[in-house]
């Protein structure tokens, strides 16, 4: 099934509305959002992100989860290994259980929770300056 401009996977149905919060906040950040949301990895395999920005040859991957488990964080994870892009989950659902945390702590991926507002904030925060945007790969 298609949502027009990506493949929406279950897991992602709903969110539509914090995809347009991110492209407001990156926007405002200077970031340039992409569509459709793909990188061909190093690897030569296409992926496909919840939502993709760019500014200075940074690119910054979003992932978004109604619920996130330790499959999701491998996933995004590979993504980040293959594209060199900087990689975050928006966590719409519970608190990760811990082995998931785990890998979230271990992989050094950005997650942000709740998935309002104040998740973009964060973002906006976060990304601020180009020195904090470098791939951390």
């Amino acid at each position: 099934m298609s949502s027009g401009w990506r493949e929406t996977r279950d897991n992602e149905t709903g969110c539509a509305w914090q995809r347009l919060l991110l492209q407001v906040e990156s926007e405002k950040a200077g970031y340039t959002t992409i569509t459709p949301p793909v990188i061909k990895g190093q690897s030569g395999v296409t992926h496909r992100f919840s939502f993709l920005c760019e500014s200075n040859m940074t690119k910054l991957g979003f992932d978004i989860y109604n619920s996130l488990n330790q499959v999701e964080v491998v996933t995004t994870y590979i993504k980040k290994l293959d594209t060199g892009a900087r990689c975050f989950i928006l966590n719409l659902g519970e608190t990760p259980d811990e082995p998931t945390t785990r890998l979230i702590t271990e992989y050094r991926i950005p997650v942000l929770a709740g998935g309002g507002i104040e998740s973009v904030t964060q973002f906006s925060n976060e990304t601020k300056g180009a020195e904090l945007v470098k791939a951390d790969t």
